[in-house]
Formats: structure tokens, sequence, C-alpha cells
């Protein structure tokens, strides 16, 4: 049975400050890539129609001076076993423990996981501004790994280019630093959908409905706007569901209902 790495999203506390991943892979110890291989576990979350890319990383073996570096609750191992991990503001750096938990806009958001073995020093190297490295044995990479390290920064591996009789890596996109240090990487990906400020003014507007047709009518428009965002989610059309849920916050701030 071959490894087949995969996370899947568990939803959002009511607040929208958690967005809840599950690893589901299987296949690990039986393929040449076991549980203990992985040294890091990384999460990368960007929102859909936003570039910036937020990342958190559980390690074995973390810096104890460098506080995103996370190593417990749950620790790697629990990880890999399924135990669910609650991504926050303040595994991201987006926020510090004074400032407390920030909730997450609601929309669609792409997820990563990265599984990154220990690192190779010395039998790979690369230059700053090329699009490949230069290694031995580069397609048994291609065809075990997804994803390289370099400098702490993640590259997809390009599968479609020749590895020159295994002398060559080819990358996604140029190397930023030059380097005789990398990782290889597992990868994972999933769609998250969060429509807790939605969620929570839909609560709000029940209560405060009773006898009251304006609430009602705004009641029936976050209704639709959510139970569409929902619908176009489980039928993967991601665009129509991250414009549905945002439509949907929208309205909540408007009306003052939400709870962000």
């Amino acid at each position: 049975m071959a490894l087949e790495t995969n996370i899947e999203f568990k939803g959002t506390d009511d607040t929208g400050r958690v967005l809840n991943v599950q690893d589901t892979s299987t296949g690990w110890d039986i393929n040449s890539t076991q549980k203990t291989d992985v040294q890091q576990i990384r999460f990368e979350v960007s929102k859909y129609d936003r570039p910036e890319v937020y990342s958190a990383t559980w390690y074995r073996a973390p810096d104890p001076n460098d506080p995103l570096q996370f190593s417990t609750n749950p620790i790697v191992d629990e990880i890999l076993s399924g135990v669910t991990v609650g991504l926050t503001s303040l595994h991201f750096g987006i926020t510090t423990p004074e400032q407390g938990l920030a909730p997450f806009n609601d929309g669609v958001y792409d997820i990563n996981a990265y599984y990154i073995v220990t690192p190779v020093n010395g039998v790979f190297t690369g230059q700053e501004g090329d699009i490949y490295l230069q290694g031995v044995n580069t397609q048994d990479i291609v065809e075990k790994y997804d994803s390289v390290v370099v400098a702490d920064k993640v590259y997809q591996i390009d599968k479609t280019k020749d590895t020159n009789a295994g002398t060559l890596l080819y990358i996604s996109t140029p190397l930023e630093d030059s380097t005789t240090v990398v990782a290889f990487a597992h990868r994972a990906n999933t769609k998250g959908l969060n429509v807790a400020d939605s969620s929570c003014a839909i609560k709000t507007l029940v209560a405060k409905g009773r006898g009251c047709e304006k609430h009602r009518e705004k009641l029936v428009d976050l209704l639709i706007d959510n139970t569409s965002a929902n619908v176009a989610f489980c039928q993967q059309n991601w665009e129509a569901a991250h414009e549905l849920a945002t439509d949907a916050s929208l309205g909540a701030k408007q009306c003052g209902c939400g709870c962000k």
C-alpha cells in the first residue's frame, strides 16, 4: 500500500477563531517514508482571493527560544495519528498571546500540509535564481516527494520536467537563496469554508426576529447566502462559495448582528 497523504477540514469553532484540520493519510510505515522520518509538519493557509500565505510548523525538536516552533498540543506523532489540529492566529503569528485569538474572515481557505523529512546536507545544491537543484538520483525524489524546503521556504517539485538522467530536480518557482541543505516533503491539500460570522448573525436574528419584519427580511437574505455558500463548497465550486460567504459576512456586518 503506497503512502497517500491527505488532510480534511473539520470546520471552525462558533466564532471563526479556529480552523480545525485532521490528517487522514494512509500508508505510513508501509511505504519507505515512515512516521518517524517526519521531523516537521507545516500548515500553510491562504484565503481564496488573497496572495498572503500564513504558516505554522510543528517540530519534533523545536528551538526553545523560538515561540513559533510548536511541539505540543498536539505533538507530531499525534498529528500523524489523526488528532485534530486547531489552527489559530497565534500559530500564524498574526496576534500575540497578549492580544488573544483573532477571528478569521468568512470565506474559502486553501490549506496545505507539508510532512517534512530530515534535511540532507551536501548532496543537493542550488543557486539563487535557478529553477532547479543539482544532485543525484533525482528521479527517485520526483517519484517519492512533492515538495522541497530551502531556507525555510517551500517549493513545489515540477514533475513535468526531465531529470537529466537523475541529476536535476526542477521546481515551480526560482530559488530565493543559494543552498547546499535541502529537505523534502510530502504534501496534502484541502479547502476550508468559514461562515462563522453569518452563522452567528443568523442566530442573533432568529432571537430578534419575532414580530419584526425588517429582521425577518435580513434573516432570509443571510440564510440564502450562508446555505448557498455551503452548497457551493460541497460542489467544490470554490469561487462561488467564497463569494457567497463573504457577501453573507458583509450583510451580517451591515445589519450589526454579526459576532466579530
